[in-house]
C-alpha cells in the first residue's frame, strides 16, 4: 500500500520498480489536501524497492541508501563558551532572528578577544540592521585594520559609510567586497545604489548589471536596471527588466509600479493586486525603496496611490516636508500601524521635531522596541504620561517593563473595553509579579465578558489551579471545546494538572479508587482540547505510573502496584542533566527492591550537579524527611511527588 498526502496538483504516473525493473504503473490525479491510497498488488517482493511519482518529483527506495550520515550533536568536548563557541552560539541566534541574545554572545565573544575578525563583522550587522551606522562604521573599521580585504567587513563597513553620507568610502569598500565571489551580486548592486544617489545613471547601470552576472535571479539588480533605464528613457529595456522581474516574481509590484511610471499601465492595474491584511505596508516597502536610492518623488508617488493610514501620511509629510500632511498623519488613527523599519526612524524624528504629538514617539518607541533598544522605547513612551487616549500605547508601555504596568493596563482596558487582550495581559502580569489571587479576579472577569474566548478561558483555569481550586479548573476544562492549532499543548497540559491534582486530592483522603479513576482521566488526551495524542514511544507516564503504585501499595495490592513500578523502571535513566524523571526512577528502585542501584542513582547525581536545588531535595525525599519546596522546584511533578511520596 502506498500512501500519499499532496501538498499540490498532480496528475502524473506512479511507478513501482525493482531496482531498474518496473513491476507497475498508473496514472495518479493528485489534490492538495485529500490523501490517497493505491494498491500495488507485486507477485513477489522486490528486492530493491523503489517507488517514483511523476518521474524524479517524489521518489522512495526502501532500506537504509539515502540514510543521512551528517553529525546531530557537537563533540562532547566542545566548549562553548571558547571564543570561536561564543561566536558560534551568536550566529545561531541571528539564524533565529533573536538578535539581542546574538548581540550579548558576540560582545562575550569580544570581551575574550577585541579582535576577533568574525564577530567584529557580526556585531557591525547588528549595528546596520538597528539603524545605528556609526556603530557599525566603528566596528568595521576596527575590522578592516585587522584585514583589509575581509569582504564582510567591508561590506558592513560600505552599508554604514553609504548611511553617513561617506559615498567615497562606501564606493571604496563595496568595490573591495565584490572582489569575492560570494560577496560580489550584493556588493555590485549597493555600488548601483550609490551610484543612481548620484545620477550617474550610466556606471549604476553597469553595476547593476554586474550584479545580474554573479546571480540572474538578483531581485533587487533587476529592480535597479528596471528604474535606471526609466531614468535614462530607455522605456523598452526597462519594460524589458520589468518582464524579466515579473518572470521571477509574478507578484512583483514594483514591476507593476515601473510600468505605471513609464506610462504603460494605469493606476489601478498596480494597486489591483496588493490585496493583503495591511496593504499599505506593501506601498512602504516600496516607497522605501526608491528614497533609499535618492528618488523621494517616486516615493512620494507610491504613496499618493497608497491608503492614507498615519504612517503612510507621516512619510509623505515627510517626503514633501509639508506641515499640511504632517497635521493629517496627526489626525489619523494610529491603528494597524506598526511601523518597524529603520528607515522610518528620521521620519518620525522629523515629524516630533516640527511640532509636539505623542504619535510620532509612539511610533519611534515601536521601532526601537523592535530593534531591540528599549531603554529608547521607554523613555520615549513615558514622556507622554497620561495624555494619549489610545489604548495600545499604554499596553505597550506596559509590556516594556515599566514600574506602572498594571495602571497602564488597567487604562488600556478603560480606553477600550471591547478589547478582551487587556485583561489577557493584566491577569499574566500579575501570574508574573507572583500575585495569583489577583490574576484570578482579573481571569474571571474578562471570561464572564468574553464567555466564548478559548485564551480566556485557559487563562482561567490556570489562575484557578494556582490558586488551589482544582475541581473547579477540572470541571471548566471539561467544558470547553477547543479548535486544534499546530503546537498548542497549554489546555492538554493543564487539564493534565487539574485531574493529576484532583488524585492527590483523593489519595491523601483515602479515596484510593476515586484517586486511581482521576489519574487515569489525566492520561487522556481529549480531542476537544485542539491537541493531538503523541506517538506512545513520546509519552512519559513515569510520574502517573509511580503515582499509581502509591494508590495501590494503600490499596494492599502489591502486585499492581509492582507492575506499575516496572513501567516506570523501563526508562533508563539519563547519564547527565537528570531530572525528576531519574528522581522517581530512585524512588521507584527503593520501592521495588533494588535500594542499592537507587542510591548509586541519587549519590551520582549529587556528585554532578552539587548546587541543584532539585538534586539536594531529591535526597531529602529519597531520605524520607523533605524541607518544604524551594522556589525553584514548583513544577507539577514535585509537587506531586512531594505529597504523595511514603514518609
Amino acid at each position: 500500500m502506498i500512501r500519499i498526502s499532496p501538498a499540490r496538483p498532480l496528475r502524473d504516473k506512479l511507478e513501482v520498480f525493482d531496482g531498474d525493473r518496473l513491476l507497475a504503473r498508473r496514472e495518479l490525479n493528485l489534490k492538495p489536501m485529500r490523501p490517497t491510497e493505491e494498491v500495488v498488488p507485486l507477485a513477489t517482493p522486490p528486492k530493491a524497492l523503489r517507488v517514483c511519482v511523476g518521474g524524479d518529483k517524489i521518489e522512495y527506495t526502501a532500506g537504509d541508501s539515502n540514510v543521512l550520515s551528517r553529525p546531530l550533536a557537537a563533540p562532547p568536548d566542545f566548549d562553548w563558551n571558547s571564543l570561536y563557541g561564543l561566536y558560534l552560539k551568536g550566529k545561531e541566534e541571528v539564524r533565529q532572528r533573536d538578535y539581542v541574545k546574538a548581540a550579548e554572545a558576540f560582545e562575550s565573544c569580544l570581551k575574550q578577544d577585541p579582535n576577533y575578525l568574525p564577530a567584529l563583522v557580526e556585531v557591525a550587522a547588528l549595528a546596520n540592521r538597528r539603524g545605528d551606522p556609526a556603530g557599525a562604521l566603528g566596528f568595521g573599521r576596527h575590522a578592516l585594520g585587522i584585514d583589509t580585504y575581509d569582504p564582510g567587513a567591508n561590506f558592513q563597513f560600505g552599508l554604514a559609510s553609504a548611511a553617513l553620507g561617506h559615498h567615497a568610502d562606501a564606493k571604496d569598500a563595496f568595490s573591495l567586497a565584490a572582489l569575492s565571489p560570494g560577496w560580489r551580486s550584493a556588493s555590485q548592486t549597493e555600488l548601483a545604489k550609490e551610484y543612481l544617489r548620484e545620477r550617474r545613471y550610466d556606471r549604476a547601470l553597469v553595476s547593476a548589471r554586474e550584479s545580474l552576472d554573479s546571480n540572474p535571479r538578483n531581485l533587487d539588480g533587476l529592480q535597479l536596471c528596471a528604474c535606471i533605464q526609466r531614468l535614462c528613457g530607455d522605456t523598452r529595456s526597462a519594460d524589458t527588466a520589468s518582464a524579466a522581474l515579473l518572470g521571477l516574481d509574478p507578484l512583483s509590484h514594483f514591476a507593476r509600479f515601473e510600468r505605471y511610471l513609464c506610462g504603460k499601465a494605469r493606476p489601478e492595474d498596480f494597486t489591483a493586486l496588493i490585496r493583503n491584511e495591511l496593504p499599505h505596508e506593501t506601498f512602504l516597502e516600496l516607497a522605501v525603496w526608491y528614497h533609499s536610492v535618492g528618488l523621494d518623488a517616486d516615493a512620494a508617488k507610491v504613496l499618493d496611490l497608497a491608503p492614507p493610514t498615519a504612517e503612510v501620511l507621516y512619510w509623505l509629510a515627510y517626503l514633501r516636508r509639508d506641515p499640511g500632511l504632517l497635521a493629517r498623519a496627526e489626525g489619523a488613527s494610529p491603528e494597524f500601524a506598526f511601523p518597524f523599519r529603520p528607515e522610518a526612524i528620521p521620519v518620525f524624528e522629523w515629524a516630533a521635531q516640527q511640532h509636539p504629538a505623542w504619535q510620532p514617539n509612539y511610533f519611534l518607541a515601536l521601532i526601537r522596541w523592535h530593534l531591540g533598544e528599549l531603554p529608547e522605547a521607554r523613555r520615549l513612551l513615558a514622556a507622554w504620561g497620561d495624555a494619549p487616549r489610545f489604548a495600545p500605547f499604554y499596553a505597550a508601555r506596559a509590556q516594556l517593563g515599566t514600574d506602572d504596568a498594571v495602571r497602564d493596563l488597567q487604562r488600556a482596558g478603560q480606553l477600550d473595553t471591547a478589547q478582551w487582550r487587556y485583561g489577557a495581559m493584566l491577569a499574566r502580569h500579575y501570574l508574573k509579579q507572583e500575585q495569583p489571587p489577583a490574576a484570578l479576579a482579573v481571569a474571571t472577569d474578562y471570561a464572564r465578558r468574553f464567555p466564548v474566548n478559548d485564551t480566556l478561558a485557559l487563562l482561567h483555569a490556570k489562575t484557578l489551579l494556582l490558586t488551589g481550586q482544582n475541581q473547579a479548573a477540572a470541571d471548566l476544562l471539561s467544558s470547553l471545546h477547543l479548535l486544534p492549532a499546530e503546537g498548542t499543548t497549554e489546555a492538554r497540559a493543564l487539564f493534565h494538572e487539574a485531574f493529576l491534582l484532583l488524585a492527590v486530592e483523593r489519595l491523601q483522603a483515602g479515596a484510593c479508587d476515586d484517586a486511581l479513576r482521576l489519574v487515569a482521566t489525566a492520561r487522556e488526551w481529549p480531542e476537544r482540547l485542539g491537541s493531538g495524542k503523541p506517538y506512545p514511544a513520546d509519552i512519559d507516564e513515569r510520574l502517573e505510573d509511580w503515582f499509581t503504585a502509591q494508590c495501590q501499595f494503600t490499596r494492599k495490592a502489591p502486585d499492581d502496584a509492582r507492575q506499575a513500578l516496572a513501567r516506570v523502571l523501563a526508562i533508563p535513566a539519563r547519564a547527565r542533566g537528570q531530572g525528576t524523571g531519574d528522581l522517581i526512577r530512585a524512588l521507584a528502585l527503593k520501592q521495588y527492591g533494588r535500594s542499592a542501584e537507587a542510591e548509586q542513582l541519587i549519590k551520582g547525581w549529587q556528585a554532578q550537579a552539587p548546587g541543584s536545588d532539585l538534586a539536594k531535595w531529591g535526597k531529602e525525599l529519597f531520605d524520607g524527611h523533605p524541607a518544604p519546596l524551594a522556589p525553584s522546584l514548583t513544577g507539577l511533578d514535585c509537587r506531586v511527588l512531594a505529597a504523595a511520596a511514603p514518609r
